[in-house]
């Protein structure tokens, strides 16, 4: 079977500060295990030294507490410190957590299973094998007593536990179960720290995320994935390189991208994905490439498909948890973009060979209308007929597939689009309605400015809930009163400004605050939140992704007659 990369092009921008890239994306996470191996392993060590030159600790005496799960275990032989990396038994606590282990006293190997996951470890290695890739480690694995000994660190990655050191509490492990326990998280340039490592493999974990992709795609995972994390963009680089990613196509992706996925490996560069929200789209993003291509269904469905499914999950893993209207704004910001690049005459049809995305040159995100073009599937005709289209795959032709699931083919999808966008863009302003709250201890005033206006509108409010509808001609509707007063610095003719002023002497970050705000943009006949700004009397400005400031909390952003 081919190989099949995907990689994510994100080129959405704000009006006062640029959105962060987002990008095609891929993760992996660790499990975690402790071993014993009981029966004949050979002559015990001396507790010493291991043969292969390593100081064991001698405070056998002492052991070193280790719980799954939060229940505590016991060993007949206690664990071991070496070289700063605690060495368990092996036998006991992988089929504690559930898993089938066996040894080759011929090969001095020691074998285990779990959920598609084979582990392979030979005795005084400092490798061990993952479903026959290499996993180094930097304590080879020992017999001490008669017993096999393994880094529990590495071996509990290997297999997808979360693993902690918490001092005199010893080692806690955290057995995680299902598909998220097929994902670990490797550094694939050797600069990541293990910290690191650890929270992303909690996000898949925690999260869920590969359950919940592969529940809502009604997919079923059958490999396990491996996330190569790199810290830098030179790690990044080298990464793709031996991926075979060269020359255009790797200073495309370099230039473009926040992860990359090639069959059941994901490539994470950290330096793209600093933020938590950044984190939770880009792994959940890539997940969906290799749970598609883990069914075979990522080799051939069209590339629009392919990366407008990923979107979609990467979104909703994102803003899951935050404010509606930011998860609202993001969608504006992708339908405004899309619909400018239809109404511009520089919008290219909806892409089926990922190796023309990736050599896209567009001035917007090419996968941004993918996303829209199955967002709109999926309004029409439900998940489940996604669902019935993936699975379809198994036995049809990709077209049949497709023309049993939704009733028409890609052609008749890719013209309903295109359709669906020649309405859009002739949408007239009809203004927009904004909700939000002023709560008790706000000592700060509250002023409005319409879309193209040169005064705002200030007023006093009391704490409690205000819905605001401000009409294309610049009318105020919802608040009564207030007073006029002249905009401040240069505005967008295209936004609509709800400003925080706060009393005299507000400090943030150090400096004085002169007046903050939050910018809604216009853009065929829709309004969106963009973002929030605050600006200080040093004439210094920073801008954020708030919904509250000062006491005030925009709550919604809704266009009349619009649905979101």
């Amino acid at each position: 079977m081919q190989s099949m990369i995907h990689y994510g092009a994100d080129t959405g921008h704000g009006h006062c500060v640029p959105k962060q890239f987002r990008s095609w994306r891929r993760a992996v996470a660790p499990l975690l295990a402790v071993f014993l191996i009981t029966g004949s392993f050979g002559t015990a060590f001396a507790a010493t030294t291991s043969p292969t030159g390593e100081a064991l600790s001698q405070s056998h005496a002492t052991s070193i507490p280790v719980a799954l799960n939060g229940k505590s275990l016991t060993f007949d032989v206690p664990p071991i410190m070496v070289n700063d990396r605690v060495l368990v038994p092996f036998r006991a606590v992988l089929e504690s957590m559930g898993a089938n282990v066996w040894w080759d006293a011929k090969t001095r190997t020691a074998y285990a299973f779990r959920d598609h996951v084979s582990l392979r470890i030979p005795i005084d290695s400092r490798v061990l094998y993952r479903n026959n890739m290499v996993v180094p480690q930097d304590v080879p694995s020992m017999i001490v007593r008669g017993r096999t000994m393994i880094t529990v660190r590495f071996v509990s990655e290997a297999l997808g536990a979360i693993v902690r050191w918490e001092g005199a509490r010893g080692v806690s492990i955290q057995a995680v179960d299902g598909p998220d326990s097929m994902v670990s998280f490797v550094s694939g340039d050797g600069k990541v720290p293990q910290s690191t490592l650890d929270s992303l493999h909690q996000l898949v974990f925690t999260d869920h995320l590969v359950s919940r992709v592969a529940d809502d795609l009604g997919l079923r995972l059958s490999n396990p994935i491996t996330v190569y994390v790199a810290q830098d963009n030179a790690g990044y680089s080298r990464e793709l390189q031996a991926q075979g990613i060269t020359g255009a196509d790797l200073t495309n992706v370099l230039a473009d991208s926040g992860g990359l996925a090639v069959d059941h490996s994901i490539f994470l560069p950290m330096s793209r994905n600093t933020t938590t929200n950044d984190q939770l789209n880009t792994i959940t993003h890539e997940l969906t490439h290799v749970l598609l291509n883990d069914t075979g269904a990522g080799y051939s469905i069209p590339s629009w498909v392919n990366e407008g499914l990923a979107w979609r999950e990467g979104l909703n893993a994102e803003y899951e948890n935050q404010p509606k209207v930011l998860w609202q704004g993001m969608k504006f910001e992708i339908s405004n973009a899309v619909e400018g690049a239809y109404a511009g005459g520089t919008l290219v049809p909806l892409i089926s060979d990922p190796s023309q995305t990736l050599a896209a040159t567009q001035t917007y995100n090419v996968e941004w209308q993918d996303y829209l073009a199955v967002d709109q599937l999926i309004q029409k005709f439900g998940m489940g007929s996604v669902r019935t289209y993936l699975t379809d795959l198994l036995s049809k032709s990709p077209g049949d597939a497709f023309k049993a699931a939704f009733g028409e083919t890609t052609d008749d999808a890719m013209a309903a689009f295109n359709a669906a966008l020649a309405q859009a863009v002739k949408q007239p302003d009809q203004g927009v309605q904004l909700t939000f709250t002023v709560s008790p201890d706000c000592k700060s005033d509250v002023a409005l400015l319409p879309r193209s206006g040169s005064m705002w509108r200030v007023f006093t409010l009391a704490p409690g809930n205000y819905t605001v509808t401000i009409k294309p001609d610049g009318t105020i509707e919802g608040l009564t009163g207030g007073y006029q007063a002249t905009a401040p610095g240069s505005v967008d003719g295209n936004d609509v400004f709800l400003a925080v002023l706060p009393q005299s002497g507000t400090m943030m970050e150090g400096m004085q605050v002169a007046y903050a705000g939050i910018a809604i943009t216009y853009g065929f006949g829709q309004y969106g939140y963009t973002n929030s700004y605050v600006s200080y009397t040093n004439n210094q400005t920073s801008y954020a992704n708030n919904t509250s400031l000062f006491g005030v909390t925009l709550t919604s952003v809704t266009t009349p007659g619009v649905t979101s």
